[in-house]
C-alpha cells in the first residue's frame, strides 16, 4: 500500500524533529563528528587466517615473548599475527597484523602530570602487546595500516 501525501509528511515531519532532538552523550564525540561530517559507522570482526569468524570481542593483546618461551605449546589466541575484516563503503577489506616493536622504545616511561598531584602517576612499559602493524587488503589493493587493539578498536569513553 503506497504512503499518502499527508502520512510521508508526518513521517518526514517526525524524523526531522526527533533528529534535531539528538544529542551525543559524550561531547568529544559530538564534536568530532560536527567537524568531520562525513563518517561511517563500521563493524569490525576478528577472524582467522583464512577470513573465518572468530570474535566480535576486538581487543587484542599478544602474550609477551617471556611467557611464550615458558610454555611448550603456544595456542591459536598467542599466535604471532591478529586479523580483522570491515566493510567500509561498501568495500570488503582484511586486516592482518603484528605486534609493531618498533612503536616503544625499551623502557619506555609514561608520565602523567595533571594540576591536582594527587592524579599524576608513572607507567612503566615492559613490552608492547596491543599496537599492531600491517596489512590492509581490498581484493587486489594493499595498503599499510597501524592501529591500537589495546582497548578494542573504538573508544568512545573519556580517558585521562
Amino acid at each position: 500500500m503506497p504512503l499518502q501525501l499527508g502520512e510521508a509528511l508526518l513521517l518526514l515531519l517526525f524524523l526531522h524533529s526527533s533528529l534535531s532532538d539528538f544529542y551525543f552523550p559524550d561531547t568529544q564525540q559530538e564534536h568530532s563528528v560536527r567537524i568531520h561530517g562525513d563518517f561511517s559507522v563500521v563493524h569490525p570482526e576478528k577472524v582467522d587466517g583464512d577470513g573465518r569468524f572468530v570474535s566480535h570481542t576486538l581487543s587484542h593483546r599478544f602474550a609477551s615473548s617471556r611467557r611464550r618461551r615458558r610454555r611448550r605449546e603456544v595456542d591459536a589466541h598467542d599466535s604471532k599475527r591478529v586479523y580483522y575484516r570491515l566493510n567500509f563503503s561498501g568495500r570488503d577489506l582484511s586486516l592482518n597484523l603484528t605486534v609493531n616493536d618498533k612503536l616503544l622504545s625499551h623502557g619506555y616511561v609514561l608520565e602523567r602530570r595533571t594540576k591536582s598531584r594527587r592524579d599524576s602517576g608513572h607507567l612503566v612499559q615492559r613490552e608492547n602487546e596491543c599496537h599492531l602493524i600491517g596489512t590492509v587488503t581490498d581484493g587486489d589493493m594493499e595498503g599499510t595500516a597501524a592501529l591500537s587493539t589495546c582497548n578494542g578498536l573504538v573508544s568512545t569513553e573519556n580517558r585521562k
